[in-house]
């Protein structure tokens, strides 16, 4: 039940906030801006998150090029209690976040520092339109605009994570990432089809990495970066070190982020949550070179490695309603190399990019005894991708830089192969009658595409009017060969998706766009080929299995005056040739080894509404406050039946905070922050939520946390941490989750900058 006392107080602080404002536009007109106050006068938010776009306009275009000057220049670490700046990069090139034409949110570094999160999904959790489901602890998946699982794109440093074994629904591999060597999350809300092909159909998530040091003009140097981090709701700890070098335009890191969780203490009576536990090691180098002189002055290249392995992750949704569970174990190994060209005499720049990611997974599926003291059955499965890729990004500018064009080419190639093992009773292992895919099932991913901008007035202007179009044409093609209940599988699409806008800006104040745009998603492997136990489902082929798609319509406002800053955003999606699983027959059986035969087909046609709003204000001596909401409304039309709700939809959902930061020196800092996050209930359900067991039969409860943390820093490269959430120890979880959320947790945290 939602609780009524803490969404009074939650109405009567935002309406608070309104006198409050006015109060400090009455202050801040009548004195000067006080020496702590640590954001910009005259609600400038847009001017700072400017400044660091500007630095490199000419000089960069691809997600991670645009920090290098403002990062690589540095003669050593930011310091842990500098507040970062940051650079959106929602259309494949930097841009200004405030003129941005899409619907972005972006975390720094020092923010993600400052929320302390347990992974990267929870880091996105107080982040405007993601609502993060988890099915387990050692899981987070974002949903975005109703979207979840492989319809969000995952991008490191613009690389695809996405594979083609990921299952339908809510997936954990962007836990697999390491917060620590984050430089900045980007979140596109939206379809981002055009620009990044299959799977962007709800969003796009990029999380941008440390660049190394490369001290060009600065000689020899090195300095490192270590943390500590300890949770009593989980007994976490963590330790993170990392080691930074450069010389004369060359840059090295490398970083190492062990983490070991115990069994999650939910709030109220739910107490310790068996098969929570787990442990994590993230491992991740990168090495960086820039050119100084000549036609290939400011080209640079990089390189980096990253390693992540989760082990014995559980999985007990199902413990108590079919006494099994699940444990997984992953490993995943991505190299890639980036190259960034200038060709100042034709006004293109070129980013390339080559990758190679290993993927493995195993998992245990185990049945238990009524009494859970005995093992009946474990099967295990081992699945491996192997993906190369290759992604050609262009920008050409014309028209003293009032046309810009950007277009590329990339491949994305996938081998897959699988094994599944079961035993008994009698301790012995045996081959299963199905693998899931067989041995050298190839994907693939060729897609091209081109966007254009045109900047309708003079630049100089105070006013600013733009219009944007895209295209992509994106094939796909899958591949297996025949074994037992399959034969032979070849099957292939060819996809166009387009986006077109208008945008209008004044100055750094105001800024509304309206946008139509289209994603896709191609299904994969794991959707049209998979054959066996599922766990839940004795899953067949289907290789007639289309793409998805979706028609988008945004209207996007912005504005930062008077103190005031905020942004609101509409929109209506409507989807067609859902991807769904229903029941069929295999070989005459509507049931093989007691569990119900089914496969993907193409569907419905459905729409999804929503509206995401921000407001915030900065008030006097660095206090500042911030609410956000979200509501999302999905419907599936199924022929001339009555529209029923689409599945995992989340209920509305936001945010608000009261904060305070000030400055005792240039190298000594604090700041304090006191948050509420809620959900409402979410009473609409579709037929596959009302069978879903980590769903109540009446639908999630609403619910409400009152949290609260703060940080010192006593010295430029020390600074502690105190984070206390849900005090009142609530019993909640996310809709759809298969856990509760932590009771009562204290998080104490140490960074060190040396």
């Amino acid at each position: 039940m939602f609780r009524s006392k803490y969404l009074s107080l939650f109405v009567i602080l935002a309406i608070l906030s309104i006198p409050a404002v006015l109060l400090a536009q009455e202050k801040a007109d009548s004195q000067a801006a006080p020496a702590v106050e640590t954001k910009p006068a005259d609600g400038d938010k847009a001017e700072a998150q400017k400044a660091p776009a500007e630095t490199v306009q000419g000089e960069a275009a691809s997600n991670e090029n645009e920090a290098v000057e403002e990062e690589s220049n540095e003669d050593e670490a930011a310091p842990a209690c500098q507040m970062g700046e940051v650079v959106v990069s929602a259309s494949r090139n930097e841009e200004e976040p405030f003129h941005s034409n899409r619907s972005v949110d972006v975390l720094s570094n020092d923010e993600i520092k400052q929320r302390v999160p347990r992974t990267v999904p929870e880091a996105l959790r107080e982040s405007p339109g993601v609502f993060v489901q988890q099915t387990n602890h050692g899981g987070g998946s974002p949903v975005i605009r109703g979207m979840v699982g492989p319809q969000i794109l995952l991008l490191v440093d613009g690389v695809r994570l996405n594979n083609s074994v990921y299952r339908t629904g809510p997936l954990q591999y962007l836990n697999m990432l390491d917060s620590y060597q984050i430089k900045r999350l980007e979140v596109v809300r939206g379809p981002g089809s055009v620009l990044y092909g299959s799977d962007a159909m709800g969003g796009v998530i990029n999380a941008i990495t440390l660049l190394p040091n490369d001290r060009r003009g600065l000689g020899f140097g090195a300095n490192g970066r270590g943390a500590l981090k300890y949770a009593s709701a989980n007994t976490e700890k963590t330790v993170h070190a990392l080691a930074d070098m450069g010389y004369e335009g060359f840059g090295f890191n490398g970083g190492v982020t062990f983490k070991d969780f115990g069994n999650l203490r939910g709030g109220d009576s739910v107490g310790e949550q068996p098969y929570t536990s787990y442990d994590q090691l993230n491992v991740g180098t990168k090495f960086m070179a820039r050119l100084k002189e000549g036609f290939t002055k400011d080209w640079h290249f990089s390189m980096a490695y990253q390693r992540a392995m989760m082990n014995d992750v559980g999985r007990a949704d199902k413990l108590f309603t079919k006494d099994s569970y699940n444990l997984y174990n992953n490993d995943d190994d991505l190299l890639y190399g980036k190259a960034h060209m200038i060709f100042r005499p034709i006004n293109t720049k070129l980013d390339l990019t080559l990758s190679y990611q290993h993927f493995f997974e195993q998992k245990d599926s185990i049945k238990l005894d009524p009494n859970h003291t005995e093992e009946l059955k474990r099967s295990r499965d081992h699945i491996t991708v192997n993906t190369i890729g290759m992604d050609s990004q262009f920008q050409t500018e014309l028209l003293e830089k009032r046309l810009n064009f950007t277009y590329g080419v990339e491949v994305y190639r996938d081998w897959v192969s699988s094994s599944r093992k079961e035993r008994g009773l009698e301790n012995s292992w045996a081959d299963a009658k199905y693998d899931p895919f067989p041995e050298g099932s190839r994907y693939r991913l060729i897609g091209a595409f081109l966007t254009a901008r045109g900047e309708i007035l003079p630049l100089e202007w105070d006013w600013r009017l733009a219009l944007t179009a895209g295209y992509r044409v994106q094939q796909m093609a899958g591949h297996a060969d025949a074994r037992e209940g399959a034969e032979e599988t070849d099957y292939s699409h060819i996809s166009h998706v387009g986006t077109a806008g208008i945008q209008t800006s004044y100055k750094d104040n105001w800024m509304t766009s309206f946008n139509w745009s289209q994603g896709f998603r191609a299904p994969n492997l794991n959707e049209s080929i998979l054959i066996g136990d599922t766990g839940e489902f004795f899953h067949i082929t289907n290789d007639s299995l289309g793409p998805e798609m979706s028609d988008t319509l945004e209207l996007l406002t912005r504005f930062d005056a008077w103190h005031l800053y905020g942004s609101a955003a509409g929109y209506i999606s409507f989807i067609h040739d859902v991807i769904k699983r229903v029941p069929t027959t295999f070989e005459g059986q509507e049931e093989i080894l007691d569990k119900t035969v089914a496969w993907n087909i193409n569907g419905a046609s459905g729409r999804m509404y929503g509206f995401e709003g921000m407001l915030g204000a900065d008030l006097t001596h660095g206090l500042s406050t911030q609410a956000t909401v979200t509501y999302t409304y999905g419907v599936e039309k199924i022929d001339d039946a009555a529209d029923i709700p689409l599945p995992k939809v989340p209920p509305v959902f936001g945010d608000w905070r009261l904060r305070w930061e000030g400055k005792a020196s240039e190298k000594a800092g604090v700041f304090v922050e006191t948050y509420i996050l809620f959900a409402g209930k979410q009473d609409r359900l579709s037929e596959e939520d009302v069978k879903d067991v980590r769903i109540p039969q009446d639908g999630t409860p609403g619910w409400v946390t009152w949290n609260i943390r703060g940080g010192v820093c006593l010295h430029e490269h020390y600074r502690f941490g105190l984070t206390v959430e849900n005090l009142t120890n609530e019993k909640y979880k996310y809709h759809a989750s298969g856990v509760y959320g932590a009771g009562t947790n204290a998080i104490l945290t140490l960074d060190l900058d040396f």
